[in-house]
């Protein structure tokens, strides 16, 4: 085919593309004329007030003609109106209003003006006081398949192709776009991440289009039911990871052992953040995600986790490896029991969901290897010492939690450190092994009079203390005993030197063996002038040379570190 027979009513392709140009610009004249019209419609519906008492109490079909909307709006529909969305409670009249209204519960309250009353009559019911209003039909955003939304997100020419090819005819559209329409085809089979968050899907099938998809986001959407998300990622034989955050589903109205909606076997991994699931809705997600390896559930309405009778957790994940659960407010005591039975969980965040206490007993979590508990409510060492139970775990964050106030930051850190032996890392920062060892030698001097003491107690309190003694020793009664001694004495004579900064004259002070170490930090930095924090302090013996300890923790007390008097400060910066 050649040019002349391309285009038998266009005159060479400049041409062409003029009048393709000419109707591109009448295209965006009517798409400004709709959106003024729509803007004084909107106006128009603003002037309206609802001051009318008493009302109609039906329920109704709305096909929204006026914005071309060919899904109908029904009671139980997810809708979205702006950035907000809700679920269509009511759709009917509204006395002293002329036309239809949608009664809508917000997801977020702080959009709503009422209970779903108005004037002393009740049009619909609200969980909070103040989530529910009536807009008109034409405000809510028109829902679109996965189909529609997948070409609109990568083929966002589509509409203006389709439109020139009413224009033009077919054959122009073969000879000017078909290459590249064929291309970006190509292109959309060959797809492997797709992204259709907040593109108002709400039904439609991905399969036929992009066979290939591995992870798809359909987060902020308008679905309402599993069935509808079932559809959309329905043959889908590789699709791996599945985002559906923001997302409200309605709970199946069936028994879990009746229940027969399957996900893709290949997914293993699932995110449903904000949704508002309840502990029921995940046991229904376990039964439709068989292989699931990783469950991402935080910030939604996980309370208590009640089991159907003859089924444990396990049976519903084996496979789950990594769950999050970050802003639920547990409330479970039997969380921990639950849990703790996944055999194959090594990864658990369980941070901001309000725990006190972690009845944890073996044999729970045995492949456990990260755990997140930072933010909660834990206030005891005891808890702290639970963790021990668990032999595999290599990585705790636990910032954010009563107990951390007790000490500095620094000492709590060297305390859960000596407590917890399988550590690796603490706060997403890696333990060196000099740093567990000076964690654990300082954590045997702080406790070490109970040694000497109420040894059972000691180790009730400190679990484990044993273990430390037998990997260092035990304290010596002789060391603690001149400790108590010093500290009787409170004064000590230091030698304060600057080798690396001469001239490094000694420089002799008294301090008490009860000033902290930051304080010291602080006279130092005067006498040296130098800022304190810019400083390192290293105690050296005065009977050997070779003993030097390092004062890195700011708010421990001198005699911490069995200082005596004429021993030397060498300090550097």
């Amino acid at each position: 085919m050649g040019p002349a027979d391309a285009l038998p009513k266009v005159a060479g392709l400049k041409k062409a593309e003029n009048h393709f140009d000419a109707i591109v610009r009448e295209m965006m004249e009517k798409h400004e004329n709709t959106n003024r019209e729509m803007i004084a419609e909107w106006a128009d519906f603003d002037r309206d007030r609802m001051d009318g008492c008493g009302g109609i109490k039906q329920e109704a079909v709305i096909k929204n003609e006026d914005i071309n909307q060919e899904t109908e709006v029904q009671v139980g529909y997810r809708v979205q109106c702006a950035d907000f969305f809700g679920i269509v409670k009511y759709i009917g009249p509204v006395e002293g209003m002329h036309g239809m209204w949608i009664g809508v519960e917000w997801d977020d309250p702080s959009r709503g003006k009422h209970d779903g009353s108005y004037c002393g009559t009740r049009y619909f019911k609200t969980l909070h006081p103040s989530s529910g209003s009536f807009v008109r039909a034409t405000k809510l955003a028109k829902p679109r398949s996965a189909e529609e939304a997948i070409h609109l997100q990568y083929c966002p020419d589509e509409e203006l192709k389709l439109f020139t090819r009413q224009e033009f005819g077919a054959r122009f559209l073969e000879f000017v776009g078909m290459d590249k329409v064929a291309k970006k085809q190509k292109n959309l089979e060959q797809l492997r991440i797709a992204d259709l968050s907040g593109l108002q899907v709400s039904h439609g099938k991905l399969s036929p289009i992009v066979p290939r998809l591995r992870e798809l986001n359909l987060s902020l959407n308008l679905f309402r039911s599993w069935d509808q998300v079932v559809q959309v990622v329905e043959d889908l034989q590789h699709l791996s990871t599945l985002i559906l955050s923001g997302n409200r589903l309605q709970t199946p109205q069936v028994t879990l052992s009746d229940f027969e909606v399957c996900l893709p076997l290949s997914l293993v991994t699932l995110v449903m953040s904000g949704c508002d699931l309840t502990w029921t809705d995940v046991l229904f997600v376990g039964k439709m995600c068989p292989n699931l390896k990783s469950l991402q559930i935080p910030n939604n309405n996980i309370i208590y986790m009640d089991m159907v009778q003859d089924m444990d957790l396990n049976s519903l994940f084996p496979h789950l490896e990594d769950l999050n659960l970050e802003g639920n407010e547990l409330k479970d005591e039997h969380l921990f029991a639950r849990l703790g039975g996944l055999e194959r969980l090594t990864s658990l965040n369980l941070s901001r969901t309000q725990i006190q206490d972690l009845p944890i007993a073996p044999p729970m979590f045995q492949s456990l290897k990260f755990l997140c508990l930072a933010k909660n409510n834990i206030s005891t060492w005891e808890s702290i010492d639970k963790l021990c139970e668990l032999k595999n775990l290599e990585s705790l964050v636990f910032y954010g939690n009563p107990v951390c106030q007790l000490q500095s930051e620094e000492n709590t850190r060297q305390e859960i450190i000596a407590r917890i032996s399988s550590l690796t890392s603490l706060n997403r920062s890696e333990i060196p092994k000099k740093e567990r060892a000076g964690a654990e030698i300082d954590y045997l001097k702080r406790y070490g009079k109970l040694w000497f003491g109420d040894r059972e107690h000691l180790l009730r309190l400190h679990p484990t203390y044993r273990r430390l003694v037998e990997a260092y020793g035990p304290p010596e009664e002789s060391e603690l005993s001149s400790r108590q001694h010093r500290v009787r004495d409170t004064l000590v004579t230091l030698r304060i030197v600057t080798p690396l900064h001469p001239p490094d004259r000694p420089v002799t002070k008294r301090v008490p063996v009860t000033m902290t170490v930051q304080s010291l930090r602080n006279l130092v930095g005067r006498l040296v002038r130098r800022p304190a924090y810019a400083l390192t302090l290293v105690l050296q013996s005065s009977h050997n040379p070779n003993v030097k300890e390092k004062l890195d923790k700011d708010q421990e007390e001198l005699d911490f570190y069995s200082v005596e008097s004429d021993d030397f400060l060498i300090v550097s910066w």
